[in-house]
This record gives structure tokens, C-alpha cells and sequence, in this order.
């Protein structure tokens, strides 16, 4: 190649280059301006590029994926979203040992002491049983609360493990105590003997609904509910022990300044506030608790302008919502 050329057009033609220019030749400028056809900017109205909030953008996105997913998955048998492959030992289905005969809507599956498996859901993901747990199948029909639920269970006992690549809501997981609603994630399910549910999110977000209070867990986060009783805050697994018997005075709605106080003062990082945010929406918290609760999530982050600061110290959901956006650990 003769590179004067490349730089030179007077120079003497090197043969490949000007092959490649009579390749592109149909592609080349033709001296219209390409903003010619672009609508002009009126006087007193100058161009502005408007800066759209992240959130803003995972919504669209979020909403996009699950029109789409809900397109594709609309129509399906329930009755032929199933499929189950025993990873050690056996499992039964209605007290029967599972011979690859077919699920249905309504039909129990149970893990013995040394068996696993897996429960395939449509292309949407998989549930793992482990050892010694029931899990039934739900027609999510019969769920008024599901909102939009097309794959339910029910987790009688034992632990599951839960991946699923999905709209939200789409598939949820029941138990005594509450839902597990998938926001499209990974996580993990525990029914204990006493009835305990036990919940902690390993990647993605989950929603975790009782009938009188509803939590918001990302990832790395977990949470304990029993029936007929509000779940707990939501807190970061790796120090649960450590913040559990803080909470638990003022998830009981203790008025005592001082456990308000140990608590605070061990919330030293803004990973903290997803448990104080979760705190000020509690049902139980004491009123007199809702302004130092409110005044410290300010200090790490500002609600947004166009939320009252009164809704916020009433514990509003919607206000609650908006204001959960700005922080690091939401969406």
C-alpha cells in the first residue's frame, strides 16, 4: 500500500485504496446537511437535553420486558408448565414415588431426608427442593392476592431455591406466613417446624406480601415472618444477628427512647437505611419514633422534591416509594 496517498490525493493512486473508494462510493456525503430535515428550534424555546432518572429507565425497560414475556407466555396450560428431575434419591407426588408420569395443578411434592430435586417452571426458571420438603402446586386463580401471578406454590415445609428469569409477579411463592413475589431474581425459601418462614435474596429483588404489611428486599437482604404476625425488617443477612435484637423492641412497638437510640447509633452507613426505611413504614413503630427514624434516612439521602415530607413521617407507602429510589441499595 502506498500510504502518501491516504494523506494526498495528487499523490500517485495506490490500486487497493482506490477499490475500496469506488466500494463506498454509493455511501458517500452528498452535501445535504443531515440536520437539515430536523424541525427547527423555535425562538425562546432552546434545546434541552433532559436527564431522565435511572429508575426512570428500569422502569421503561422492566415494563418493555414483561409486555413482551406476557405476550409470549399468554395461552400456556398450566398443567404443562411443570417438569421434575430428581437430583439424589427419591421424591414423591401424592404419597406416590415419582415416575416421570405428569404434574398437575394441586399435586404435592416431597423430598425424602437424602433426596433432591428439580422443578422446571415453563422456560422461566427452576425451583430446587432439598431435603425433606413439600412443596404443592397452586392453580394462582384461587390466589385473589397473586395480581397477576401465572406460576404459584405453595411451600408447606422445608427449602427451596429459587431461580427465575421473569416479569414481576409473575411467579410467586406462598407459605403460612406471606408471599414471596419474583421481581425476576435468585433466592432462597424456608418453612421451619414451628412455621417460620425464612426468606434471604442471593440476586435480583423479591417483594415479600402479608396481609397487612409488604417488604422490599434486594439482594444480600433477608427476612423472618410467622403467621398471624408482621414480618420483620428487612435487614443485610451477614449482620442479622447483630440487628435483630435491636429491631425487635421497636417492631413491637416500644416507645422507649433508648432502644431507638442502640439502634441508630449502630446504624453507621448508608446500607443501613434500607432497614430504617423499612422501619418507618412498620405499622407498629411508635410515634414518637418517626421523626429521629425520618431526620437520620435524611441525612444520607434527601427525599425528592415533590414528596411531602409530612407523608414521609406518616409512613405512607407511595411517599415511601419515591423517596426508596434515591437510595444506593434500590432499583
Amino acid at each position: 500500500m502506498k500510504e502518501p496517498y491516504l494523506w494526498d490525493p495528487n499523490q500517485e493512486a495506490d490500486p487497493e485504496i482506490e477499490a475500496l473508494e469506488k466500494a463506498l462510493e454509493p455511501y458517500r456525503w452528498k452535501g445535504k446537511e443531515l440536520h437539515s430535515e430536523l424541525p427547527p428550534v423555535g425562538p425562546g424555546r432552546p434545546a434541552v437535553r433532559r436527564r431522565l432518572h435511572p429508575a426512570t429507565w428500569a422502569a421503561a425497560l422492566l415494563f418493555i420486558v414483561s409486555v413482551w414475556s406476557l405476550t409470549a407466555l399468554r395461552g400456556r396450560n398450566n398443567l404443562q408448565d411443570y417438569s421434575l428431575a430428581v437430583l439424589s434419591g427419591t421424591v414423591e407426588v401424592d404419597g406416590k414415588i415419582w415416575q416421570d408420569n405428569g404434574l398437575g395443578l394441586g399435586q404435592r411434592i416431597r423430598s425424602e431426608a437424602r433426596s433432591r430435586a428439580r422443578l422446571d417452571i415453563l422456560d422461566i426458571g427452576s425451583v430446587v427442593l432439598e431435603p425433606e420438603t413439600s412443596l404443592r402446586l397452586e392453580n394462582p386463580e384461587g390466589w385473589k392476592e397473586s395480581q397477576g401471578a401465572q406460576h404459584m406454590l405453595y411451600l408447606e415445609q422445608g427449602r427451596i431455591s429459587a431461580t427465575i428469569f421473569a416479569p414481576p409477579r409473575l411467579f410467586q411463592v406462598a407459605t403460612t406466613a406471606g408471599r414471596a413475589v419474583d421481581l425476576g431474581c435468585m433466592y432462597t425459601a424456608e418453612v421451619d417446624a414451628e412455621g417460620w418462614t425464612v426468606l434471604e435474596v442471593v440476586s435480583g429483588w423479591v417483594a415479600f406480601e402479608a396481609p397487612e404489611w409488604q417488604l422490599l428486599l434486594p439482594f444480600g437482604a433477608g427476612t423472618k415472618a410467622r403467621p398471624g404476625e408482621l414480618p420483620q425488617v428487612p435487614v443485610w443477612t451477614r449482620e442479622a444477628d447483630h440487628f435483630r435484637p435491636l429491631l425487635a423492641p421497636l417492631e413491637a412497638g416500644d416507645a422507649d427512647p433508648a432502644a431507638l437510640h442502640a439502634l441508630l447509633e449502630a446504624c453507621d452507613h448508608q446500607r443501613h437505611s434500607l432497614m430504617l426505611w423499612h422501619l418507618l413504614g412498620h405499622p407498629k413503630l411508635a410515634k414518637a419514633h418517626r421523626q429521629p427514624v425520618a431526620e437520620r434516612l435524611r441525612q444520607w439521602q434527601e427525599p425528592p422534591e415533590e414528596v411531602s415530607w409530612q407523608a414521609c413521617l406518616q409512613g405512607e407507602a407511595a411517599a415511601l416509594s419515591v423517596w426508596m429510589a434515591e437510595f444506593s441499595w434500590a432499583f
